[in-house]
């Protein structure tokens, strides 16, 4: 008796422990389009629990704080996604956004200001750009962590978009055990544009494209047991060696371009530590 006694009390004690645990999250099963619409406008967590493809092509906006668990599986989506002021994670799976024309200069998602997005163990794919931090850049943070992986067919990876320097705009990326590419056809593409008042950290990555790796026109860098790789697959491997430089990856070719040469925009002083850093040129 004494034995059945300790086992029902071992047992009450083990369903109040579940009961208490603060850190269990209870997630929103996204069955359908439909379902995933909802998500979006109501905010909140989800997950999916097989692949799902999305067949809209009208642009997703996400206006309110939402965390997809994809748990192994594939999100497909025709439509761009617009995060505006709002905190969005994506975690354990694959997104792919196929957008029209493949390699075209527009960007899967873009994060307005006081945006944030987490990929965490999160194989991206995008037939045009990647992710951009648009609209001023006003407090946007970016982090590709744990094992995610970005592929772009369009010119970048990862962008920011803007040209005088303003002190009120400051995007932070932090991409840690995780890889950034850009495949866009004919080689002129470049991995990660950054031009705005702020910082990329890149710890046990690899960023790999066939014109630049990163771009840095300004910002604080740090960089640390990382690969950056150019293929120099392309026809532009002698242009912008002197004068002034143009527009976004208008600049030498180069695994790392660091700092600015043009007098009529992207001011901001560039800062940039490396640690156990390979740089890989094949051209």
């Amino acid at each position: 008796m004494r034995k059945l006694v300790i086992v029902a009390l071992s047992i009450m004690m083990l369903m109040a422990f579940v009961a208490c645990d603060d850190n269990a999250i209870t997630r929103t099963v996204i069955a359908d389009e439909e379902g995933f619409m909802t998500a979006v406008a109501e905010g909140g967590f989800y997950s999916i629990a097989e692949d799902l493809s999305l067949a809209g092509t009208d642009p997703i906006s996400v206006t309110k704080d939402l965390d997809i668990a994809l748990n192994g599986h594939k999100l497909s989506s025709k439509a761009i996604i617009n995060v505006a002021g709002v905190d969005v994670v994506i975690s354990g799976g694959l997104l792919d956004v196929a957008n029209g024309t493949d390699g075209r200069n527009t960007n899967a998602i873009n994060l307005s200001a006081d945006s944030s997005l987490t990929l965490d163990a999160v194989e991206f794919t995008s037939n045009i750009n990647g992710i951009f931090c648009v609209n001023q850049n006003n407090n946007v943070t970016l982090n590709v962590v744990n094992g995610s992986s970005i592929t772009a067919k369009g010119p970048y990876g990862i962008g920011t978009n803007a040209s005088e320097p303003d002190p009120s705009q400051n995007v932070r990326i932090l991409i840690e055990d995780s890889s950034v590419t850009s495949i866009a056809e004919g080689g002129d593409n470049t991995a990660i544009l950054f031009n705005v008042n702020g910082g990329v950290t890149i710890i046990n990555s690899t960023i790999k494209a066939d014109r630049q790796a990163i771009v840095a026109r300004g910002g604080e860098y740090s960089f640390r047991n990382s690969t950056f790789e150019v293929t120099g697959e392309n026809d532009i491997v002698n242009e912008y060696l002197d004068g002034s430089w143009g527009q976004g990856n208008e600049v030498p070719l180069a695994a790392i371009v660091a700092g600015n040469r043009s007098s009529s925009a992207y001011g901001n002083p560039t800062d940039m530590e490396l640690e156990n850093v390979t740089i890989t040129l094949d051209c």
